[in-house]
């Protein structure tokens, strides 16, 4: 509380209020409540005539739950301030708030439509969305759901247009707690969303009056397990709020005596009212509830005491609804009891005020209805046409969606042409390294047999080049073989689903969605294909010489804004938008080395892939370190990792380093690849990992 006091008191100061410093002591006030001396001191350098000093002694009982002290210090603020004075509207605006505390439904909405008045004609809306959405809670609080709805829809409006987070998560809530009486569902989607903003924000103590609406929804509904759960949880993250642990209280109070836990139910009352004395509608529930309990517990006298209680207050305030509850148990409590005078005059308010009661409110139904023939009458022709467009939006779609199909089709035809020319040149390739690789090994054995007659010792050096050649030979085979199966399974994949779902787009009885759905899968494997195509163009032209790296001044600022709009959806196109998180964590800093650009996103590109491809859960981390004169680019993942034999292999073309013999998507080209790029920019691509803990490489340029 101190903080919040200090930011008023820096704000008054802003508006130009001229505070007369008095060093006197306030001996009297400090004994009065010695649980706040940080706004003592605060105080003390107030002179005591002006509306701030009132304004924050009035906030300071207000905290305090001394809601009749508060008030008086509030109105005292009003008669000193200047009318019409921006700082007027900040104490109505509170005064609102402890009206409201107080059961005065009338008073308050009167004090916050003055903080609106005043923000208006001073031109700014400072408190004015948040005095809108009070006054849609006091409506809500006597039922008038038509205007509660109205004052809100005014406030979100102010909220969103200020872009004020805490604001419409204060409406949500509010609007949470208008359906808890008519549809659960609708509440509960308000209830989450407003303590997803107040979470995000790290406001614990909003978060709890969330948790404390939902408590009650539940127990409502008679679900009491969850109710209980959210009341606990919301005191736990309120330690110093005594009004709302009053309210909170009473209605675990109310939750254990519906279990029939009498004794955990008459703890929790009586915690309720002791917690703070002044508050009158916590006060007025937790004595019906206790004189309830006690007619259960057969102890009358004390029954009728605290039904006497709440009976007295609530024809104070004018809190019709428990005045019918207290005569209603006042009779049951009396005809047990043998009491007939006074039975009959409990029964005969009781029924009186059902009367007056549904009378009242059925009075407000036909007033209301009147007024909705006229609205729905309007609806329904709005309906109507909104049909009518909706039938003509669907026909334009669906000649489109026809369009699309014929377009789709078109390009597929295309894709596939050049994909069965790739892969006949990429057999012919690898053919006639396999036969040169044969000629070689049969003109190494030649030459060993040649040298075997002049020197025993050449023979056993050849014979030991020969064994390693071999060995190499196999391998690279082994490997060709693993890479044509790969090539055909990353190929056969995305080509059947472009086929599968290309014979269902040629029947029409698939309506507009359905044909964009499949059209999105045909188009997402096309690009599958087209990565794969790009790989082998790639790698045939490293191999060839005819790889164009072209180096110029490149910004730092440009190579990490390419990354990121390239690969921001990097998790969803790899369906691992749960369970993988994509971290960026590149230097805020302006740097400029000689690079090609495309090319370092082509790099990027490639790692990213490579760290979703083998992560299942956790995340993989982008980013950069700027040190002195140089710039280290990392990528870091928590996936599988690499054990330490198998190292210095993961470079080579098409090698793929897995034990379990799988065949993931790529054709294990993408380091080979990067390697070949970093080093050709005058850098080198480094590694380190660890088996099921994950891997990290980065590559460091020299800053111009």
């Amino acid at each position: 509380m101190k903080k919040i006091v200090l930011f008023v008191f820096i704000f008054l100061s802003f508006l130009g209020f001229s505070q007369d410093v008095n060093y006197k002591s306030l001996d009297e006030l400090r004994e009065k409540i010695k649980r706040a001396p940080a706004e003592l001191e605060l105080l003390d350098s107030i002179n005591h005539t002006t509306p701030v000093y009132y304004f924050l002694e009035g906030y300071r009982q207000k905290c305090l739950g001394k809601y009749d002290n508060a008030k008086k210090s509030f109105v005292k603020a009003t008669q000193l301030c200047k009318r019409k004075h921006l700082f007027l509207s900040l104490i109505y605006h509170e005064l609102s708030i402890v009206y409201h505390y107080q059961c005065l439904r009338d008073s308050a909405i009167s004090c916050a439509k003055k903080t609106v008045e005043i923000e208006s004609f001073n031109d700014t809306i400072f408190k004015t969305g948040y005095a809108l959405a009070n006054i849609a809670v006091f409506f809500k609080s006597e039922q008038e759901i038509d205007s509660a709805l109205r004052y809100s829809n005014l406030s979100i409006n102010i909220f969103e247009k200020t872009g004020d987070s805490l604001g419409i998560a204060k409406i949500e809530n509010n609007l949470g707690n208008l359906y808890k009486e008519i549809d659960n569902e609708h509440a509960i989607s308000h209830f989450k969303k407003a303590y997803r903003i107040y979470e995000r924000l790290g406001k614990h103590s909003h978060r709890a009056y969330v948790e404390h609406n939902l408590g009650l929804l539940y127990l409502n509904s008679n679900k009491y397990e969850l109710a209980l759960e959210f009341l606990r949880s919301a005191n736990e993250y309120t330690p110093g709020d005594r009004y709302f642990h009053a309210i909170n209280d009473g209605n675990i109070g109310l939750i254990y005596l519906r279990l029939k836990n009498y004794t955990e139910a008459e703890k929790y009352l009586k915690r309720a009212i002791k917690m703070n004395e002044e508050d009158n509608y916590s006060k007025v529930h937790a004595f019906l509830n206790l004189g309830e309990l006690y007619i259960l517990l057969q102890k009358y006298k004390k029954a009728e005491e605290y039904l006497k209680k709440s009976l007295k207050i609530s024809q104070n305030i004018g809190y019709k609804d428990i005045q019918k509850s207290v005569y209603e148990s006042l009779s049951y409590l009396y005809a047990i009891t043998k009491n007939p005078e006074d039975f009959k005059i409990a029964f005969q308010k009781y029924e009186s005020s059902i009367d007056s009661f549904f009378v009242n409110k059925y009075r407000e139904k036909l007033a209301e209805y009147d007024q909705k023939l006229e609205v729905e009458k309007t609806k329904k022709e709005l309906v109507l046409s909104q049909k009518n467009k909706l039938i003509k939006e669907q026909e334009i779609l669906k000649q489109k969606a026809k369009i699309k199909t014929k377009d789709t089709l078109l390009i597929l035809e295309v894709i596939i042409s050049i994909l069965l020319m790739l892969l006949l040149v990429s057999v012919s390739i690898i053919s006639k390294k396999r036969k040169a690789l044969a000629r070689a090994m049969q003109q190494q054995k030649e030459n060993l047999i040649v040298q075997n007659e002049k020197l025993e010792e050449a023979v056993r050096e050849r014979t030991e080049e020969l064994e390693k050649a071999t060995e190499k030979a196999k391998e690279s085979d082994l490997l060709k073989s693993t890479f044509l199966a790969n090539l055909s399974h990353q190929i056969r994949t995305p080509l059947n689903s472009i086929m599968g779902f290309s014979d269902l787009l040629s029947d029409n009885n698939f309506s507009g969605d359905n044909i964009a759905q499949y059209s999105s899968i045909i188009r997402n494997n096309g690009f599958t294909l087209l990565n794969i195509i790009t790989d082998l163009i790639d790698v045939s032209k490293i191999e060839s010489n005819m790889f164009d790296i072209n180096l110029s001044p490149t910004k730092c600022e440009d190579i990490i804004e390419s990354v990121k709009a390239e690969n921001f959806d990097k998790a969803k196109f790899f369906g691992k938008e749960e369970s993988v998180e994509l971290k960026w964590n590149f230097s805020d800093v302006s740097c400029e080395f000689s690079s090609d650009l495309s090319r370092m996103v082509l790099v990027f590109d490639k790692l990213i892939n490579n760290a979703f491809q083998y992560t299942e859960s956790g995340f993989v981390e982008v980013g950069s370190i700027v040190d002195k004169n140089t710039i280290t680019f990392y990528i870091q993942d928590t996936g599988i990792g690499i054990d330490k034999e198998f190292i210095n292999q993961v470079f080579d073309n098409f090698r793929k380093i897995d034990k379990q013999n799988t065949i993931n998507k790529g054709l294990g080209v993408g380091l080979f690849v990067s390697k070949y790029i970093i080093e050709n920019m005058g850098s080198s691509l480094e590694i380190e990992s660890e088996k099921e803990k994950g891997t990290k490489l980065w590559f460091t340029f020299k800053l111009r």
